[in-house]
């Protein structure tokens, strides 16, 4: 599944794909028309629907229009990355998750914990070495990627 995004597109899918691709595979998995689309992005459908159209030269998706998009097409509090988002970051060369959530590698809390300190000493290590910044930033991103994991774990196992 590691090479699988939540909405079922491989990784190299997303390298291939237009923003316009994205934008019609959200709509596509939503399962909502596009008649419904326009209507809450106050739309008329015969300019919506030539905005979707890559062979219309036209007429394209404002990027004003994005966020309205992925709203009538995901909600406003989404489950999974609507796919023009996931488009964008994986172009950038970032990935899209929600706010400190990543999930856990670990069995217990406790060595969730343990791989925490650890990322968190070899990111410290770096510095007091004089590493480039460059790797200390990496080494910092993977220390709040485990912090992050230790949080999603012990929320999921609280019993409080």
């Amino acid at each position: 599944m590691a090479n699988r995004f939540p909405n079922g597109i491989q990784r190299d899918e997303y390298e291939t794909m237009t923003i316009l691709d994205a934008v019609n595979l959200m709509i596509e998995q939503s399962g909502r028309p596009e008649k419904a689309i326009a209507v809450d992005i106050r739309k008329p459908l015969s300019t919506f629907q030539r905005e979707l159209r890559p062979q219309d030269d036209g007429a394209k998706v404002g990027i004003e229009d994005l966020f309205p998009i992925i709203v009538a097409c995901c909600g406003a509090n989404p489950e999974e990355a609507p796919a023009p988002l996931v488009w964008l970051c994986r172009r950038l060369g970032f990935e899209v998750r929600p706010f400190g959530e990543a999930e856990p590698d670990a069995e217990t809390v406790e060595r969730e914990c343990l791989q925490s300190s650890q990322a968190m000493a070899k990111a410290h290590r770096l510095i007091l070495e004089g590493a480039h910044p460059d790797r200390v930033h990496a080494a910092i991103a993977e220390a709040k990627n485990e912090l992050d994991q230790d949080a999603t774990k012990y929320r999921r196992d609280w019993n409080g």
